[in-house]
């Protein structure tokens, strides 16, 4: 995964990748430092950070078809916590990818969803485990690994 943001491995040319973040509430404040322009400028990548406060799968799903998303080269996306509660997995997965073939839809080239953050919330965090389990059996090539301090999924 970590390949997908060396610029070298999409644009040969030179040409900076045009990214996209999008999600919940938990990446508000990186959205701010980006777009602030607060972020350190060596940046391989330029582009533009949304996020929204209880944002769900839905809600994102409306925001993206209101977008323009083909000047995007990679979109990374962080949903899926705020419906875990209220949704199947099942569920949970058809909704991650009709958000997927929206961006795909919409000409974006590279999509990464993130893995589940955990919470302050044993049940949750049971759930996200075991959806993390899933996704990255399932898209191992399409989930970003936040690293063990969040999930052990080897």
């Amino acid at each position: 995964m970590n390949r997908l943001f060396q610029e070298n491995f999409y644009w040969g040319d030179g040409r900076q990748p045009y990214c996209g973040i999008f999600g919940h509430s938990f990446i508000r404040r990186l959205c701010t430092r980006w777009n602030q322009g607060n972020l350190p400028r060596n940046l391989p990548f330029s582009g533009k950070a949304h996020g929204v406060g209880g944002l769900n799968t839905a809600g994102l799903h409306q925001l993206l078809r209101r977008c323009n998303l083909s000047k995007f080269d990679i979109v990374f996306i962080q949903i899926g916590e705020n419906d875990m509660l209220s949704m199947s997995n099942h569920k949970l997965m058809y909704a991650l990818v009709a958000i997927y073939n929206e961006l795909k839809q919409q000409g974006v080239k590279h999509v990464a969803f993130g893995s589940m953050f955990h919470r302050h919330h044993r049940q949750y965090n049971k759930m996200a485990k075991r959806l993390n389990k899933i996704l990255f059996k399932i898209h191992p090539e399409k989930v970003w690994h936040h690293g063990d301090r969040y999930y052990q999924h080897r």
